[in-house]
């Protein structure tokens, strides 16, 4: 088994991405879990698995968390988790996607060890900006959210934080069709 785990800031074109990888068969998707409201244009089991705060805290029980982290937003407490639910065979030659934040790639880096490669999907801030102003110009329109993200983001993607990890490597997604060839080469030659 091998996880390959997306992670970047918001607007660096993790989903993107992923869905392609998905689309040409290179690695089968692990769909994560929140607890935040469904987006326009979303699908639940696409994006992610919606759940009520009452199903986290029954997956929680159940002891089924692989791993977790939660946001304080202008709506409540938002929950991202990776659950023991099945997608993941640890005794299969299969290759997995996932998106992750650095720290849920952390935590499947301590469960998994080497069968885990942390990939960065790179993008420079202007870019990513304007990607997320457009995103919430057709969806929910909630600007304080984004700058909310944008600033944790500044935070979390800091490169001190990524010399924690075992085995990592950047994409830069300045060029999809390149961004593609890159995230490829990685898959099939890892």
């Amino acid at each position: 088994m091998q996880i390959f785990c997306l992670v970047g800031a918001s607007g660096s074109g993790k989903d993107t991405l992923c869905s392609e990888i998905v689309k040409r068969q290179l690695a089968k998707p692990v769909v994560t879990y929140t607890t935040r409201p469904i987006r326009p244009n979303e699908v639940n089991g696409r994006e992610y698995n919606f759940v009520t705060d009452e199903q986290y805290h029954d997956f929680k029980r159940q002891n089924k968390i692989i791993e977790e982290r939660s946001y304080n937003t202008k709506h409540g407490i938002w929950r991202y988790f990776v659950a023991d639910d099945g997608q993941i065979d640890e005794s299969s030659k299969e290759k997995y996607i996932i998106v992750n934040s650095l720290e849920g790639a952390t935590s499947l880096v301590k469960r998994y060890g080497y069968q885990v490669c942390v990939i960065h999907i790179y993008l420079d801030d202007e870019t990513r900006l304007m990607r997320c102003i457009k995103r919430e110009k057709e969806g929910r329109k909630d600007y304080i959210e984004l700058c909310r993200r944008f600033f944790h983001d500044a935070e979390d993607f800091s490169k001190d934080k990524f010399k924690k990890l075992l085995y990592w490597m950047v994409v830069e997604n300045y060029d999809l069709k390149k961004a593609m060839d890159d995230l490829t080469q990685i898959i099939e030659g890892f």
